[in-house]
Order: structure tokens, then sequence, then C-alpha cells
């Protein structure tokens, strides 16, 4: 038969104290049993019930430690983003930072649950939601690129004023290293135009800056344009663009330029019919002076240069 009693120190005890009482008693002592022998002293049936219950407190606890320590499951309506963006509010620091660095692995689908907590009362919590919303904002999938910029705006004109201006400097941040080489490389793909400065000190967002390829500063679209509505939120991306030339014919809708003048309202947009030249000229000058020819534009097909 297999013995019922537990091992160790607190079992040898008792044992002992069974033994003895039991020799005294000129019973044989029966460890398999859990009846104790009537003639036992008081006192040891108290010192004996008082090891039982740490006992069973010392068995117990493993099981109780464990159970505590089973996640939360999740109500079935909730996904797996969801629960790591509320996590996002809870009390305990470290996992809130467990959340935060879990949700920036992940895809477009915690945007969603993410710009929730972002819009919510709980500043650091925001603050964290942009934290995440930026970094897959910079990720390599388009999808995830539009829908993150989509958040981020919405944090920006509905957050409260300290996720506002965070999801403000994540949407402009790492411009001409990111931003602006992204956005021209999708426009010339779609048959869109851009024209860069060079060598010119600008002031971008409070700064003056000469970037070393220089910077976006007119663009254009035209009938030939591929991207629809959908893509044509790449010519936004371009903070530094001072002029945006619409020509006849184009496809896009004037919600999606209304949208545009909203994120950009110092950028002027110029509407013009298709024949498009491509020059720009230098100032003050005498005659016709190229100071540029846009690439790919009717000037650089037929041969003008500066």
């Amino acid at each position: 038969m297999q013995s019922v009693w537990p091992s160790g120190r607190h079992s040898d005890t008792m044992c002992e104290l069974i033994c003895a009482t039991a020799r005294s008693s000129g019973r044989r002592p029966d460890i398999q049993s859990t009846e104790l022998p009537t003639a036992m002293p008081a006192s040891i049936k108290r010192h004996i019930a008082g090891l039982v219950a740490a006992l069973a407190f010392s068995v117990c606890l493993p099981v109780a430690v464990q159970i505590a320590a089973e996640p939360t499951p999740l109500p079935a309506d909730e996904s797996a983003a969801q629960a790591l963006a509320r996590e996002l509010n809870s009390p305990d620091f470290a996992r809130r930072e467990a959340a935060t660095r879990k949700l920036k692995e992940m895809d477009a689908s915690v945007v969603d649950a993410v710009t929730e907590v972002g819009l919510g009362e709980n500043p650091e919590a925001g603050i964290r939601a942009v934290s995440v919303l930026k970094e897959l904002y910079f990720s390599e999938s388009p999808v995830v690129v539009n829908e993150s910029e989509d958040a981020l705006r919405k944090l920006r004109d509905n957050g409260n004023p300290a996720v506002a201006v965070e999801a403000l400097t994540a949407l402009r941040s790492h411009y001409f290293s990111v931003r602006q080489p992204r956005a021209v490389e999708a426009i010339r793909k779609l048959n869109g135009q851009v024209k860069f400065e060079r060598g010119l000190d600008v002031m971008l967002h409070g700064n003056v800056v000469q970037p070393p390829d220089g910077w976006a500063r007119q663009a254009a679209v035209g009938p030939d344009w591929i991207g629809g509505d959908e893509s044509f939120r790449h010519f936004a991306r371009l903070d530094s663009l001072q002029t945006l030339y619409v020509l006849d014919g184009h496809p896009i809708s004037d919600e999606a330029l209304a949208e545009f003048k909203r994120e950009l309202p110092a950028t002027e947009i110029v509407t013009r019919g298709a024949a498009f030249l491509g020059v720009g000229p230098i100032p003050d000058s005498l005659g016709c002076g190229i100071s540029s020819v846009l690439p790919d534009s009717s000037a650089a097909a037929f041969g003008l240069s500066t």
C-alpha cells in the first residue's frame, strides 16, 4: 500500500509523535492510517493538529499559486491584439512595458485596438499607443504604413493634448531619411512627378535644414495617374511641398484634394491644362532662363536642359 503521508521534516516529526504515543499506549503504530491513538495526551493531539494544518497549507499552496498565475481568459469577442492593447492601461508597469514591446512586433491587426486606447483618458497609455503606431508607420508593408498613418492622424486630431503632440511628432519624424524618399518613389511609380530643390535652406517644422538629397518643392498629377485617391495620399506626405500642379483630366476626386489641403494647408494647388512642359524659370532673367527640368516631363523628352 502506498503511504498517504507526505514526506519531509513535518511528516517525520508527526510519525515520531505517533510512534511515541503508540509505545506509551501499548499499540502498534500504523503510519498507513490517519487514525490517532485514543490514549494520546491532549497537548500532543494539539501539536499534531497544528502539523496537519501546516502540511495541508504547504501542499495546497503551489496549486493556489499556479491557479493565480494563469492568465485571465479572453472574452469571447476579444482578440489577442485587443487584450494586449488593454494591458497598456495596466496598473503594473512591467505589464505595460511587455504589452508595448509585443504590440510593436505585430502587424496591422493591432491598429484599431491601439488607436482606441490612444483616444482614452489615460495620457501615458495614449503615448504608449503612439509609440506602437510610430513603429508600425515605418514598417515595410504599405498596408501597415497606411493604416498606422490614418490612426496617427486620428490621434493628432482627436487625442488629448499630450497624445496629439506625440502623434504629430511621429508623423513628421524621419522626414528626409524615410518619409520623403518613400513618398517620392511611390508617386513616380504611379506616374506622378516630383521636383527637388537642392542647396537651399528650408524652414521645416520650426527648424532650418538643408537636406543633402534636396527637398520636394513641386509635384504634379495628371491624367496618366494610376494610383487613384488611395495612393494620392503620398503627396500629403511631402511636408516641404510648396506647389501641387493638378492637370486637366486627372482622376483625383474633390474629396481627396480637400483632404490633401487639410494635411498641407500651406501648399498651393494649381490647376493647369494637360500640356505641361515641366521646366522652372530663373526669376528676373532676360529671356527664358531655365533653372530646372522635371524628370519624365515633356521638356526632358525634348532634350531641354538648364
